[in-house]
């Protein structure tokens, strides 16, 4: 099917070879039964502005050249579905070639993220906190929370299996791919799928050997997970206990909520 819906697209990155473009969506994530999960964009995109956050004109909180999504200690609050432990999703990325050539395209990611208050008249404020130590911990924890991968299997409306790990570089061969046209235009279209896991033990649990070749998640999560322990445990590091790693997993969880309110993804 070389045919896509997509509905308007913002660049995000340029080279001599390449423009990569965010596709225009207000649709970030989807839950159990399909429901569809939409970002709350008017408050939270107004104060990014006010930030010096330069938007394209779309009501969906993409950038030239990044994505924000909505963090809340509840799954629904006032209709709208947020970014919640437990949760999983995907953007789209279109990659237009300028030359007549197989390359890769290689970017970082970079999260942002912002916490949100109250000033003396009780209107909602977002802002970047600083010299506090809970925040800055609260940072790290979501380079390890929340996992982007460059495939994923499902069975039904349950994630069966991702592939090709992305820890904080995603990278894209063009090369025996085929292009998709949108309004008369070839392009490489390219998938991110993001998971934020809601057990320690539902990604230790699934990580996938030879001896378990259907399990969830590739081997590459668990020499990560290994690699950076501080990036998803905020307590027992130095414990091998299952009970105090889970532990410490859910307070990671517990310090996201509590410091971060707000995420903005940067592709650079």
């Amino acid at each position: 099917n070389r045919d896509s819906d997509a509905d308007g697209m913002y660049i995000a990155l340029e080279s001599d070879k390449y423009d990569v473009y965010i596709a225009k969506t207000e649709k970030y994530d989807e839950v159990k039964n399909g429901v569809e999960v939409y970002e709350g964009v008017s408050i939270f995109k107004q104060a990014l502005v006010d930030l010096g956050k330069d938007f394209n004109n779309t009501d969906a909180l993409y950038t030239s050249y990044a994505l924000a999504l909505e963090l809340d200690n509840e799954v629904k609050h006032d209709n709208v579905y947020h970014l919640v432990p437990g949760s999983y999703g995907t953007f789209t990325l279109y990659i237009l070639p300028k030359v007549d050539e197989d390359f890769v395209v290689s970017f970082e990611i970079e999260l942002s993220e912002y916490k949100k208050g109250y000033d003396e008249e009780d209107n909602l404020i977002v802002f970047v906190p600083e010299n506090d130590e809970k925040y800055n911990a609260a940072l790290n924890m979501l380079k390890g929370h929340i996992m982007f991968f460059g495939g994923r299997t499902k069975s039904g409306n349950v994630v069966s299996k991702y592939t090709n790990f992305f820890e904080n570089t995603i990278t894209y061969n063009t090369a025996g791919k085929s292009k998709v046209t949108v309004d008369g235009v070839e392009y490489y279209k390219m998938v991110v799928y993001w998971e934020w896991p809601l057990l320690y033990s539902d990604i230790v649990d699934n990580i996938r050997s030879s001896s378990e070749p259907n399990k969830k998640f590739p081997p590459e999560v668990g020499v990560y997970v290994n690699n950076h322990p501080e990036y998803y445990l905020a307590s027992n590091i130095g414990s091998s206990d299952i009970d105090d790693l889970s532990d410490g997993y859910n307070d990671g969880d517990q310090l996201i909520g509590d410091n971060i309110h707000f995420l903005v993804v940067t592709l650079k």
